[in-house]
């Protein structure tokens, strides 16, 4: 927490950006971002695939226990080094995000990483060979990352300036 702490410590804020304003409350507020969320033409296709990906892809690593004791008699340093993969797949898929510059062509990248998610569930579940299984777990664990840090920059893109905080906890 230190790192983010000075981190956070550290943003400056121009003179004149806060845009504070009183609200009508906490639960007007919410309705009023489910409101522009469901009219905004690109926002609710966004956010129902990356319901379906949340719940559909997201709840895997609970498998990994079964996964590695049953399916790939590995018991607990198997699910160790599915799960270290799962971590390590992330790091990668971060950086490939980071190393883009601009939003352009994002969309896309969102599009093929949900795609690659479900053909990863689909590939492991089919496996019983153990390293084929870290190999996907891995690209399964950037796929993920991938999916979930362009939608959120995506939305962040795509909302007004008032709404970003309502659409982004949604």
């Amino acid at each position: 927490f230190l790192v983010f702490s000075v981190a956070l410590w550290m943003v400056r804020v121009k003179p004149g950006e806060s845009k504070s304003k009183k609200t009508s409350g906490v639960i007007n507020d919410i309705v009023a971002g489910v409101a522009y969320a469901r009219h905004h033409p690109g926002l609710g296709p966004l956010m129902l695939t990356m319901l379906v990906t949340s719940t559909i892809g997201r709840p895997l690593s609970a498998l990994f226990p079964g996964f590695a004791g049953a399916v790939f008699d590995r018991g607990a340093e198997g699910l160790a080094i599915l799960t270290a993969v799962l971590g390590a797949g992330a790091l990668v898929g971060g950086i490939f995000l980071a190393r883009r510059s601009g939003i352009a062509g994002l969309t896309k990248v969102f599009l093929f990483n949900m795609a690659a998610i479900g053909g990863c569930l689909v590939v492991f579940g089919a496996l019983d060979n153990f390293h084929l299984g870290v190999v996907v777990v891995a690209a399964m664990g950037a796929c993920m990352l991938i999916n979930s840090a362009a939608s959120q920059t995506l939305i962040q893109h795509s909302v007004d300036e008032d709404m970003r905080g309502r659409t982004s906890s949604m």
